[in-house]
């Protein structure tokens, strides 16, 4: 199915979720889908990020989709294969009809 308007990609909207402590006492992050919902895409620009001695591109995107309050700062997007993790919480606009999503991806 297209989609027409602004909104014409699909992305993936994830939350983490902790599985139970092993014997050991290790807890291991697993991400699941909240939803997958239409989304405008802006692709703000990329830079080279000096992490644990390593030059690492970092990409900077933006996400517009349609109003949600259930969306938090520790989530994540996937969208073509890639994944970008929330720069900062969610953004809605005034009349509460749009979501942003600031998102941040490491290559």
């Amino acid at each position: 199915m297209s989609h027409s308007g602004k909104y014409r990609r699909r992305i993936t909207i994830q939350q983490p979720v902790e599985s139970a402590a092993s014997a050991s006492g290790e807890t291991t992050l697993s991400w699941v889908p909240l939803d997958v919902v239409w989304a405008e895409v802006l692709e703000r620009g990329s830079r080279e990020v000096y992490r644990a001695q390593q030059v690492n591109p970092e990409v900077t995107v933006a996400f517009n989709i349609r109003y949600r309050s259930d969306v938090t700062a520790d989530m994540r997007v996937t969208w073509d294969g890639r994944t970008f993790h929330l720069g900062g919480p969610p953004i809605p606009d005034a009349r509460h009809t749009e979501t942003t999503l600031h998102c941040v991806e490491q290559a």
